[in-house]
């Protein structure tokens, strides 16, 4: 049977071979294994061999790393007289391997830096699995000393304060992620204080997912005051969550100075007053994706701000109790409104005159192509009076039923 090696001779002709000056060779597929075995036997002779089968794997050369004693230059065969022993005070940049001394920890890191350099982005996606303490103690790390991760999903795990604060600790020194959806955990405000303050001066992350954490108030004020720091969050999801007036008081002062954040979900937090928030919608130009669904909320306060806000596209407020004085004011901003395109207002209070507002706005406003008023309150008079909005002005789409 033929050997799966073949003889040093032959492997210059054979791509799926690679030689080593310390006549050894390798078969490709095993060089991450084979770094990893030389590197665990904690050998200086063997650092020179170890550093030759790195610098085989694509683009893995160019990465220094620390290992343990010594500095390692994964672009250079060194011999072991000429290693550099390591300076405490020098920074462990951009890995620290001295940290890790079992096989699959550094398997893991291996294959994901090995396919990282290959110039892949890689997503770790752990929803919905059960994850045990030493695999968030691997994510959390690699999250720390590497740029190997950037999209990150550990929702549906009820992980509680623990997890949380490890993954807000990691933060801290992580430049690599850029999304982090921790939906549907047991967050609370220890581990988003941690998360808070790191991402305070992160310069990544530009999706944060926190849906589903029953997040009170106190962690409301937290994520608001981070907001009025952070340069680089574009997108915030806070739904389901029971941040409440006083949480969204502080989000709302935040938007005020706060010229990064696109996208913000508050739906169904116990929200019931968003005057600060509205004040916000008046001077804000950045953030132009809002939701408020099952809040209940005054109209009156949201129309007044649409009047004057020049950033808001998508607006949704279903199921807020709306009533026809609210609508009203809605309907007096469509009508100078110059932005906003789609506007949800469905599963609310309003009945035939806050209806007619709405319609007759409809008729004027040439920005608006979805507005929803499902499960209105309104009589044959109203719906003949939709029916020639939408025969009259077919870009505008309007949901009813």
């Amino acid at each position: 049977m033929k050997s799966k090696y073949i003889s040093i001779n032959e492997c210059a002709c054979n791509e799926s071979m690679v030689k080593l000056d310390c006549e050894h060779e390798i078969n490709k597929e095993h060089l991450i294994d084979y770094a990893i075995g030389l590197f665990l036997e904690k050998k200086a002779y063997r650092y020179s061999c170890f550093c030759q089968v790195c610098n085989k794997i694509e683009k893995l050369k160019r990465l220094p790393l620390y290992c343990g004693c010594v500095w390692v230059d994964f672009g250079k065969v060194l011999p072991s007289t000429n290693y550099t022993k390591c300076n405490s005070n020098k920074p462990l940049t951009p890995i620290d391997f001295s940290l890790i001394n079992d096989y699959m920890s550094l398997k893991f890191v291996f294959k994901e830096l090995s396919d990282h350099l290959k110039g892949e982005n890689k997503f770790i996606d752990k929803s919905n699995n059960i994850i045990r303490n030493e695999e968030i103690e691997d994510i959390v790390w690699t999250i720390k000393n590497t740029t190997v991760i950037t999209k990150l999903n550990l929702s549906y795990h009820y992980h509680g304060d623990k997890d949380g604060k490890l993954i807000g600790e990691a933060l801290r020194t992580n430049n690599s992620l850029t999304l982090l959806n921790f939906n549907y955990n047991l967050l609370r405000g220890d581990s988003i204080k941690k998360i808070c303050n790191s991402l305070r001066n992160n310069t990544k992350l530009t999706v944060l997912e926190l849906s589903s954490n029953n997040i009170d108030f106190e962690g409301g004020t937290i994520i608001g005051r981070m907001l009025k720091f952070n340069t680089t969050l574009e997108q915030l999801n806070l739904s389901y969550n029971l941040i409440s007036d006083q949480g969204v008081h502080e989000i709302g002062k935040a938007l005020k100075v706060n010229r990064i954040l696109k996208k913000l979900n508050l739906c169904k937090n116990e929200i019931t007053s968003i005057s600060t928030l509205c004040e916000a919608l008046k001077v804000n130009k950045t953030l132009i994706h809002l939701r408020l669904d099952q809040n209940f909320i005054r109209g009156e306060d949201i129309g007044k701000a649409m009047m004057v806000n020049k950033g808001l596209v998508q607006l949704y407020l279903n199921g807020c109790k709306i009533d026809n004085e609210g609508a009203k004011i809605i309907g007096r901003a469509l009508k100078v409104n110059v932005t906003l395109k789609d506007l949800d207002l469905g599963h609310n209070l309003i009945e035939a005159k806050g209806f007619i507002s709405i319609c007759e706005a409809a008729k004027v406003n040439r920005i608006l192509t979805k507005l929803k008023l499902n499960y209105s309150k309104i009589g044959n008079e109203e719906k003949e009076l939709l029916k020639s909005v939408r025969e009259n002005f077919p870009k505008t789409t309007i949901h009813f039923c």
